[in-house]
């Protein structure tokens, strides 16, 4: 795996010479065919490239994408700041799989069966034109793997609609279109998972609004949350018995279920008892 950091403070040039690693995982190097091994590339930035049509092949390149924002979790952030800031120099590399089993794994992947969401990618292809957010034809058929790859991890040599919901984080050009793009996939992949989410949300901001309350309004604010995680928990028991009852996948509506618990708890267990 190469990872490049800050990849956008390159210059064009430089950037534009990696076409041909990503590619055809070939690089020149004076007129030299230098073969590169490249299995999977990870590129991290501040900052979105800013002339888009001369590093929009570049950046297309980049099949799955991901805003990765600051911590909101008042304990996460507690636990960063006593990690020490040598901490993640100390954690031990591991190879957790031989390039024998990658290669059997993308074997696997790729006999994997997708027929059945073929035709759902006609009408997310058309959501995306109504919102005015371009999707290469190169792109749309690298998804096809992302599909199939996430399948395969659920265990499944079949794709089904669940499967879509990997789109979210492949179809975006810029972040605000991000909450837009969710919105469609999500109504065609699994209208229970987005329920869940979007409750999830409220759950959220319902346990900020707590954390960051005054203290002589933290007992009232935290007799509210009760109220509203309780109804929440309600509801996403709801969801999650329709979608056992249509055979769908259930894990995120349980997972959300488990940290509106976990929330009100720690509001209870805090500042209530």
């Amino acid at each position: 795996m190469t990872a490049i950091d800050e990849v956008w403070k390159c210059n064009s040039a430089v950037l534009n010479g990696m076409l041909g690693v990503v590619n055809e995982r070939e690089f020149e190097n004076d007129g030299q065919i230098i073969h590169c091994p490249l299995q999977t590339m990870v590129g991290a930035s501040n900052e979105l490239p800013e002339d888009r049509e001369e590093l929009g092949a570049l950046w297309d390149r980049f099949l799955l994408r991901y805003v990765v924002k600051y911590i909101r979790d008042p304990r996460n952030f507690e636990a960063m700041l006593q990690s020490g800031s040598q901490a993640f120099n100390l954690i031990p590399i591991i190879t957790k799989i031989s390039e024998v089993e990658l290669q059997q794994a993308q074997a696997e992947v790729r006999m994997v069966d997708i027929s059945k969401v073929i035709p759902q990618f006609t009408v997310i292809r058309q959501k995306m034109a109504e919102k005015n957010i371009p999707v290469s034809d190169r792109r749309w058929k690298q998804t096809l793997t992302l599909i199939k790859a996430h399948a395969w991890m659920e265990g499944r040599k079949q794709a089904s609609d669940d499967d879509l919901e990997i789109l979210v984080h492949a179809l975006w050009q810029d972040p605000s279109q991000i909450p837009q793009v969710r919105q469609e996939i999500m109504q065609l992949a699994n209208p229970l998972d987005k329920e869940a989410l979007e409750l999830y949300d409220q759950a959220s901001e319902v346990y900020q609004n707590v954390v960051n309350a005054p203290e002589d309004k933290k007992a009232s604010a935290c007799m509210e949350a009760n109220t509203k995680f309780k109804k929440i928990a309600k509801k996403l028991e709801e969801i999650q018995r329709l979608a056992r009852d249509s055979g769908r996948n259930d894990s995120r509506i349980i997972d959300a279920m488990a940290k509106v618990v976990e929330w009100n708890k720690e509001i209870v267990n805090s500042y209530l008892l």
